[in-house]
């Protein structure tokens, strides 16, 4: 597989994969369709491996995380159900974190409606879901052994929103060492409307992973850019410089997840960091899932 970007010898390292660019797995299974992004294999010691796993209608696919691992994804597209001690239905505003040895099965399964089956016709829905899994947790989070993560399945649009205090950037939280007992990684939905940019900044004590979910845009480090669109997938090194710009004419949503999920972040130009604040609502501008809960057990319990 071929990287697209650029790369420097001895120094840290900029590399963008694109989903659309990277030939199928042929290990995968025969009702799914595999894209590889990112190994051990292809990147020496990154230590996390991402792929695009799309399932058609009526199929499955199971996870099996090790003691060691974790797993965590995001729907990019289509709907399934997750089969564990019960079922919880996804779409795309959907991810989910499993624990060690938290087997899982994803399903396209379907009962056919009445119409259907008298007319013989197939369910042609099936999903797409970037995958994330950290072969080595304690790698990353040196209570792993101690601590169980938990199981997490949430709606990214009915999470907390943080306000940029500078420009109408935003971000929501969907992993996090408190939410989700787990320092190993900490992932976040970012949108960045048309024009809106990040002063250069770095991650000091975590690899950086971004990938996009729409729009597009440029990225880079101190020195070099590169322009990114839907479906690449965007690595910074520890301490790498980095910097992110939605196009003029285009909003760029993505997902960013650091490992470890616990890191400082230094600005080159401290007077330019940015500053972030809590909403109290969700993206839409209503009450969060977790306030609409406690709203809910409150007035129970009175």
């Amino acid at each position: 597989m071929q990287a697209l970007g650029w790369v420097w010898s001895r120094e840290p390292t900029v590399i963008l994969f694109n989903n659309t660019a990277v030939a199928f797995d042929p290990a995968a299974g025969p009702d799914e369709v595999r894209r590889t992004l990112l190994t051990d294999e292809n990147v020496e010691e990154v230590g996390i491996r991402f792929d695009c796993l799309t399932l058609p209608a009526n199929a499955s696919f199971r996870f099996e995380p090790s003691a060691r691992s974790m797993v965590w994804f995001q729907v990019l597209k289509g709907d399934a159900k997750l089969k564990t001690m019960y079922a919880d239905g996804l779409s795309d505003r959907h991810s989910v974190l499993l624990p060690p040895t938290f087997d899982a099965t994803l399903s396209t399964e379907r009962r056919q409606g009445f119409w259907q089956r008298l007319f013989h016709q197939k369910d042609a829905r099936g999903v797409s879901l970037l995958r994330a899994e950290i072969p080595d947790a304690g790698r990353f989070d040196p209570g792993f052994t101690t601590k169980q993560p938990l199981f997490t399945v949430l709606d990214w649009t009915r999470e907390l929103v943080l306000q940029c205090k500078t420009d109408e950037r935003k971000r929501v939280p969907l992993v996090t060492a408190e939410t989700c007992q787990t320092a190993a990684i900490r992932v976040q939905m970012v949108i960045y409307p048309p024009g809106t940019k990040s002063a250069s900044y770095r991650h000091e004590g975590a690899e950086s992973f971004i990938y996009l979910m729409s729009g597009r845009g440029t990225a880079g480090t101190r020195d070099q850019s590169s322009s990114v669109r839907k479906g690449d997938l965007i690595w910074f090194r520890d301490g790498e410089w980095q910097r992110l710009e939605a196009a003029a004419d285009s909003e760029m949503r993505f997902l960013i997840l650091c490992a470890p999920g616990v890191f400082r972040t230094a600005w080159e130009d401290p007077s330019k960091a940015s500053a972030w604040s809590p909403t109290g609502l969700d993206i839409n501008g209503l009450e969060t899932a977790r306030d609409a809960r406690e709203r809910i057990a409150y007035s129970r319990s009175g």
